[in-house]
């Protein structure tokens, strides 16, 4: 699913990493995001877990035997693509997937008072 962008990922972080390891990265040549990740984040545990990602297998809707949600922000474009080529697949499973207008990646992970809400009412209506 992210063989396109994990690669990207991957080749603009190595070089600042490899800067922070050395204790020569002057974090003011970052832009906003990567000043916020590299202060909130643990990069080099980003980097191993995305190059082992790139091994994982894909999850198609065929592959699932139960009920699930999948939530995705409006602007996960990567993951709205993905939506889109199984679209017709997961219409015939029991698979229910909801786009939440405005979010990213990052606030499907983090605005827990939302999606929370809706993976509760997901589960209730499965009782």
């Amino acid at each position: 699913m992210y063989t396109n962008t994990i690669p990207r990922f991957i080749d603009h972080w190595k070089p600042i990493i490899e800067a922070l390891k050395k204790g020569t990265l002057d974090i003011q040549t970052l832009n906003e995001r990567d000043r916020q990740r590299v202060k909130n984040y643990n990069m080099p545990a980003w980097i191993v877990t995305m190059q082992a990602m790139l091994s994982w297998e894909t999850v198609i809707p065929s592959d699932l035997f139960c009920p699930a949600l999948i939530l995705i922000g409006s602007e996960n474009e990567e993951a709205i693509i993905q939506m889109m080529t199984y679209e017709e697949e997961i219409n015939e499973s029991e698979i229910k997937y909801e786009v939440i207008e405005g979010f990213t990646h990052m606030q499907e992970l983090t605005e827990v008072d939302i999606v929370l809400l809706k993976i509760l009412a997901f589960l209730h209506a499965k009782q």
